[in-house]
């Protein structure tokens, strides 16, 4: 009793991935992406998870395009928004 352990091992490597909220995941295999100031849809696969956090990968992510992170009732395709940092 009162004794502490400190565990370690490996975990996977991961690349080419994207760590993201696990809230901005839709339906198990979508993200939305603003383009043009309207959101587009982007299937992703899920590889991963680390607390809170997903790591995705998918063919139709493309480096620096800004991810819908906050989540609201009427998301979809061609939604306009309005980027705030």
């Amino acid at each position: 009793p009162g004794a502490f352990v400190e565990v370690r091992f490996p975990d996977r490597l991961y690349s080419n991935v994207v760590q993201l909220p696990e809230a901005v995941l839709f339906g198990g295999k979508t993200i939305y992406v603003v383009v043009d100031d309207r959101l587009v849809a982007r299937p992703v696969e899920v590889v991963g998870y680390s607390g809170d956090n997903i790591f995705v990968a998918g063919e139709g992510l493309k480096n620096g395009e800004p991810v819908m992170i906050t989540r609201f009732a009427e998301v979809g395709e061609g939604v306009l928004v309005d980027i705030r940092d």
